[in-house]
């Protein structure tokens, strides 16, 4: 055990000492290794230093280069200190003026401020003035808008109660009044739209019952080529629907209805055809209706009748700027029927901007001046129709006195189809005396928004006027002499003396009842007397005249003399009267012929005289 352990230590000991050599040895090595790296960094260090040696004597030499240049540069700054003092004296100076400066620029700053602070109340004043004033004008534009949208409402207001009341009345038969339809300017219908001029008169054949439709007032301008004969076929078309279907009407010539737009005065200047082969505007046929009552240059201007109650209305169609010729024919029927209530329709009278004729054309103005001058003389022409103008307007309307003046005309509205328009006037009958007359317009196509047909709302198209109105009476009437009875072609009869013309009586149902004429017609070139006084005498006395004038001096019961001027060109003039076979014929103061021959024949009552230039005379053993 303890051998053992000797063993152990001696062991141990051998392996300590062998660590130990190593040690040592590890050691030498690393020694010799710091060493050697020491001798290397104290070579590279010699080597530095060196080069350290050499920068230091490079700095040496440029060191004394600098010193020359600092004294150098030490002699500037010692002349720029001086140079610094001056300055410094100069800036005091200055500064003592600057502060004073600025002392002033103060005052003169604080002067600016309370300046400004002025300019700025000022300014905020009429800042806030202007802003009032701005407002009150607001205020007093607000204020006007309040009112005339107040009287706007109160208008619609109005408009809705009375259109409420006349639709009642176009929903059943108008029971208390009539209707009469005015249609004007059709031309762009006749020429482009003949499908809406047939729709327009389909229209008022339809609603002639509904609206109690008494007359149809057609004022000129029915075609617009005078001398295009599709079109007057057109036209026709239309117009006769109302014809067969029984519904009155009646027309004037417009300047597109006549050639050379001049209104023939028995000669060739203006040529209408309308009356040449188109049964509606055929004289000859509508002298077969009861409403007819003269027309004159075979039909451009015409006259119609007709009663409601115990009024009775005459209604005269004047052709377009028709020459005195017509006027003297319109104031005769005026005359011969002093208690009927007169209505004249014309082409051109009113405009759109409530003055007189087509003011574009001088002459249209002096034409309507002078036929408003003749209107102003007879007192019961109560309300004139008018179209024609296209500039000016499609509607409008002005009362002068106890007259209430139309205009009406759309024919150029929505592409030229506004032609296919009816204006439509219901006379409310209850009090007859002071008719209320309701206004409307309708249009019987749809326009080129895609409406359909309707009724124009605006206050130019629908309004309501008052009329005085005079009942009807069988008064005598007496014209003075001179007074022109004209005939269809314009030739005239005339009385040397003053005439009284009676109401003819006719016995109905055992009653005595004045005839529908007071003492006087016109069947084209036929003029009829009744009853009729001259120089004492009264009688019935019926006569024609064509190609000249004529001026009756003597008529009773054995003697008819008469004188004949106008017999231009040496044309004779032909008169015709009805009567019993007369004994002799004197013509110009010649032979008396006591049997028929070469100036005179008579065949079933009638008595033609023929070759007349100066004077003829009629012998009559009979009674007329």
């Amino acid at each position: 055990m303890g051998a053992q352990k000797v063993v152990s230590r001696k062991t141990a000991l051998g392996f300590i000492g062998l660590c130990i050599i190593l040690s040592v040895a590890v050691i030498g090595a690393l020694v010799q290794n710091s060493n050697t790296n020491l001798h290397n960094q104290a070579a590279s260090k010699d080597l530095i230093i060196s080069s350290l040696n050499s920068t230091v004597s490079t700095l040496n030499t440029t060191v004394g280069k600098d010193n020359s240049t600092i004294a150098s540069l030490n002699a500037q700054i010692a002349s720029l200190q001086k140079q610094v003092k001056s300055e410094n004296l100069v800036n005091s100076a200055l500064q003592t003026q600057v502060a004073s400066t600025s002392s002033q620029l103060n005052s003169e700053t604080n002067e600016v401020s309370t300046l400004q602070n002025e300019i700025n109340t000022n300014a905020q004043a009429k800042t806030l003035e202007n802003e009032l004033s701005t407002e009150q004008a607001q205020v007093t534009t607000l204020q006007n808008q309040i009112a005339s949208d107040q009287s706007t409402a109160n208008s619609l207001n109005a408009r809705i109660v009375n259109l409420d009341s006349t639709m009642a009345n176009w929903d059943s038969p108008v029971q208390d009044g009539f209707s009469l339809i005015q249609i004007t300017d059709t031309q762009f219908l006749s020429k482009s739209h003949p499908d809406l001029f047939n729709t327009l008169t389909s229209w008022i054949v339809n609603n002639t019952n509904a609206l109690n439709v008494s007359m149809v007032i057609h004022t000129g301008d029915i075609i617009n080529d005078p001398d295009n004969l599709t079109e007057w076929t057109d036209a026709n078309t239309a117009m006769m629907q109302l014809y067969n279907s029984g519904v009155p009407y009646c027309w004037d010539a417009g300047n597109h209805d006549i050639i050379n737009e001049s209104i023939p005065q028995g000669n060739t200047n203006g040529i209408w055809l309308g009356g040449s082969g188109y049964s509606a505007f055929n004289v000859a046929l509508m002298q077969q209706e009861p409403y007819w009552v003269a027309s004159i240059f075979n039909g451009t201007s015409t006259a119609v009748q007709f009663s409601y109650g115990d009024y009775r209305f005459l209604v005269i169609n004047i052709a377009y700027d028709a020459n005195q010729t017509v006027l003297d024919w319109m104031q005769t029927l005026i005359n011969c029927n002093p208690n009927d209530n007169v209505i004249v329709a014309t082409h051109n009278f009113l405009n759109g901007q409530d003055t007189l004729g087509f003011t574009p054309s001088s002459k249209d103005v002096d034409w309507a001046t002078n036929f408003n001058n003749t209107l102003n003389s007879d007192p019961n022409v109560f309300m004139t129709l008018s179209g024609h103008d296209i500039n000016e307007g499609t509607a409008a309307n002005v009362h002068v006195g106890n007259r209430e003046e139309i205009f009406f005309n759309r024919q150029q509205q929505d592409n030229a189809e506004g032609g296919a328009t009816a204006r439509i006037y219901t006379f409310n009958m209850s009090n007859p005396g002071h008719p209320t007359v309701s206004v409307f317009t309708y249009e019987t196509y749809a326009s080129d928004s895609g409406e359909a047909p309707q009724y124009l709302t605006d206050l130019s198209n629908q309004f309501n006027f008052t009329s005085n109105l005079i009942p009807y009476s069988p008064t005598p009437v007496s014209l003075q002499s001179g007074t022109d009875f004209l005939g269809a072609s314009g030739f005239s009869t005339s009385f040397s003396s003053s005439i009284t013309l009676s109401p003819v009586m006719q016995n109905i149902q055992g009653m005595f009842q004045p005839d529908s004429q007071v003492g006087y017609n016109q069947t084209g070139d036929l003029l009829g007397f009744y009853n009729f006084t001259f120089n004492g005498y009264t009688s019935n006395f019926t006569v024609s005249t064509v190609g000249a004038n004529i001026v009756i001096n003597t008529l009773n019961a054995n003697t008819i003399s008469y004188t004949v001027d106008g017999d231009s060109g040496g044309v004779n003039g032909v008169q015709t009267f009805l009567l019993n076979m007369p004994a002799s014929v004197t013509v110009d103061g010649g032979t008396a012929e006591t049997s028929p021959g070469t100036n005179w024949t008579y065949l079933n009552g009638v008595l033609t005289v023929t070759g007349a230039t100066q004077s003829v005379a009629i012998n009559l053993p009979n009674t007329l």
